[in-house]
């Protein structure tokens, strides 16, 4: 599951988009990323500060003060 990913991914995100099998009542299982080469691990690798940047941002966004 989620868990799975994030040891794939060697990074503890909160949000991170994966593949999911889907069943009668809604996700059954979340996929694994698989086999990715070695430029798409780079790719990710390259990714992860940013997107963890991005997420803190939104989320304290959405927990700020509202008018």
């Amino acid at each position: 599951g989620g868990e799975a990913v994030k040891k794939e991914l060697g990074a503890d995100v909160e949000y991170f988009s994966a593949r999911v099998e889907l069943g009668p009542n809604g996700v059954e299982k979340i996929l694994p990323l698989g086999n990715l080469s070695e430029y798409e691990q780079g790719l990710v690798k390259a990714a992860l500060p940013e997107l963890t940047t991005n997420i803190t941002n939104g989320v304290s966004f959405i927990a700020g003060p509202k008018l």
